[in-house]
């Protein structure tokens, strides 16, 4: 009987982030590559071509009884902007939209129609969970881990100008470097 050898394993790796900086102040998301691999490496591949750079947050949502949402990321600064391919989603049972939650905006109607929009949540929007009420749900593909306050003044506001993305380096549990002028683009793999 050979003995089989116990491989060793690799350590934990940190989530990739995304700082965002807007003229209202900046965030950072941490990003959910365990759940939601495509639609990170998709949302990451955006960041690092440029395609967010300039773009606003076009749409705010809230009723009398719910803060709603912000969305951002319409290649045309409308909410039917989209890509011309779209992506397949990654709806998750592990993830919840709640506040400051980042999700993958798609068609309502259409699943695996999302392309380059999210939005963030400012309310808990369990309907959109996984199964949802359509079966299938959103995919939360990231939260904003730093910043809460900006994104509360964000949603003060019509719309909004990102001047830019930027993904930085975790060195440490809860610290990143690489924030400011000296920023380069890089995530953990």
């Amino acid at each position: 009987n050979k003995q089989q050898e116990k491989q060793p394993t690799s350590p934990l790796q940190p989530l990739p982030t995304v700082f965002m900086e807007t003229d209202n102040g900046s965030f950072l998301i941490r990003l959910y590559e365990d759940d939601a691999p495509n639609t990170v490496a998709h949302f990451i591949h955006l960041v690092e071509s440029g395609f967010y750079d300039g773009k606003t947050f076009h749409r705010l949502v809230k009723t009398d009884s719910n803060r709603g949402f912000i969305q951002g990321g319409s290649p045309d600064g409308t909410s039917a902007g989209v890509l011309d391919y779209t992506i397949k989603d990654e709806p998750s049972k592990n993830r919840r939209v709640v506040p400051f939650s980042l999700v993958m905006a798609r068609h309502h109607t259409k699943p695996n129609s999302a392309s380059s929009q999210f939005f963030i949540n400012t309310n808990d929007n369990q309907f959109l969970d996984f199964p949802g009420q359509d079966g299938w749900g959103y995919c939360v593909f990231g939260e904003v881990v730093a910043g809460q306050d900006v994104v509360d003044k964000i949603e003060k506001v019509e719309t909004f100008f990102v001047s830019r993305f930027l993904v930085v380096k975790i060195t440490t549990e809860d610290g990143i470097e690489g924030i400011g002028e000296s920023c380069y683009w890089s995530y953990p793999k």
